[in-house]
Order: C-alpha cells, then sequence, then structure tokens
C-alpha cells in the first residue's frame, strides 16, 4: 500500500515585503487629544492594534475644531511589513487592504500609495484557522478593546445576601449604592433599588462589587 504526503500539495499563498505611504484627517474628541503629541500617540495606538504592518514615521498636524468638544487633525504614515496576497494585482490588494483598516481606524477619505510589493523568499501555506484558533482570535480582540469593570464579590458571598442588605452594583459605566430587595441565588441574581432608577431593577451577581452593611438584628442577647 502506498501513501501519498498531502503535504505536497497544500497550497502556498505568496508573500511580498511592501512599503505603503498613508494620508488623511481624522476627527478626535478633545476629552482624549488635546494636542499633536497625545493625537500621535493615540492614532499609532490604533494603528498597532489593526495594521498588520509595522508603522516606521508618523506626522500629525491640527488643522481646525470642526465642534466645541472635537479636533481635526491630518496624520500621515509610512509602514512597511510583509504581507499574504493570493490575488493577480498584489499592489491593488495592498491598497484595499491597508484603506480598509485606516477608515476602521478613523481616518476620512485616505490617500494610499503602495510604494513597492516585492516578492518575499517564501509565503504561507493558505489554511482555514481552527475554531479554537478563532475563539481565541476572537476572545483576544475583545480582551483588548472591552475595558474590564470592577471585580465582582464571590457568588458565594452574594447568594448570603438579604433583604435590607446595602451593596455597591457596576451599571451602565458608573457605580452607585442600592439596597438589596430580594435573591435568587439559582439564578445568580438580586433584585436591588438604586437611586438613579425609579423601580427596582435586576443585576447579575457579577456586576455587585461591594457589600457596604448588612442590617444589624432587632434585639439584644438574652
Amino acid at each position: 500500500m502506498e501513501f501519498r504526503d498531502l503535504r505536497e500539495q497544500t497550497p502556498r499563498t505568496p508573500a511580498y515585503e511592501t512599503t505603503v505611504v498613508v494620508r488623511g484627517d481624522v476627527v478626535l474628541a478633545r476629552t482624549i487629544c488635546m494636542n499633536e503629541a497625545e493625537a500621535e500617540a493615540y492614532i499609532l495606538s490604533c494603528l498597532k492594534e489593526e495594521l498588520p504592518l509595522k508603522v516606521e514615521s508618523i506626522r500629525v498636524v491640527h488643522k481646525s475644531r470642526p465642534t466645541p468638544n472635537s479636533s481635526l487633525w491630518e496624520s500621515e504614515f509610512i509602514a512597511t511589513g510583509k504581507v499574504n496576497i493570493n490575488k493577480p494585482m498584489p499592489r491593488e490588494e495592498i491598497r484595499k487592504l491597508v484603506q480598509d483598516i485606516v477608515q476602521r481606524v478613523g481616518f476620512e477619505n485616505p490617500s494610499i500609495s503602495v510604494r513597492s510589493a516585492a516578492p518575499a523568499e517564501s509565503g504561507e501555506e493558505a489554511r482555514t484557522p481552527s475554531n479554537r484558533e478563532l475563539a481565541d482570535l476572537a476572545s483576544k480582540v475583545v480582551r483588548g478593546r472591552v475595558p474590564s469593570g470592577p471585580a465582582p464579590i464571590s457568588r458565594e458571598d452574594a447568594a448570603c445576601l438579604k433583604k435590607g442588605d446595602r451593596v455597591v452594583v457596576h451599571r451602565m459605566g458608573f457605580q452607585e449604592e442600592a439596597v438589596v430587595r430580594e435573591v435568587i441565588p439559582e439564578d445568580q441574581m438580586a433584585e436591588v433599588s438604586v437611586e438613579s432608577y425609579a423601580t427596582p431593577v435586576w443585576v447579575p451577581f457579577r456586576k455587585i462589587i461591594e457589600i457596604k452593611s448588612v442590617p444589624k438584628k432587632e434585639g439584644g442577647s438574652l
């Protein structure tokens, strides 16, 4: 019996060493960036998260203030690196790839020039990522983009809460004190009264971040 090595027929995606120059306008809230140094650092951090190329240099110039709470910045950067393209027109595909990414970052009407797209020595094997790899990638992206909230109390402590206990809950991006009205341990939910809402609300145990006080029992010891 003869066995074929299927790896010999695995297609490889051609790799290209490329250099791109990108110029465009970016509108940023003034609470994020008040000067050119802050704007440059912020835009660079966004590019590092999204762009599969290394940013070699970046320049940011203030243009105007379209609203009292925002500023318009002109940014230009040069990026280099290796990309894998299996299309017959690599320059155009690289331009489209970079355009999609910088528009997600916030560049408006970007001008993109692909200075070079030289074939690299080797490419990557074309394959479909496994479900596990996709799940790990999605989890990494979510962890990087969504700020983690305050640490909740333990489920055991939350399940022991009683009516009248005062706690701190984390809701809609801010913290506030609340009074426990009811606890359902099997559903890991608690009904609480908060000042910011007229009627009681249900919150999951993971949103309870602190126990402020437990009401004293009436009567003394015999």
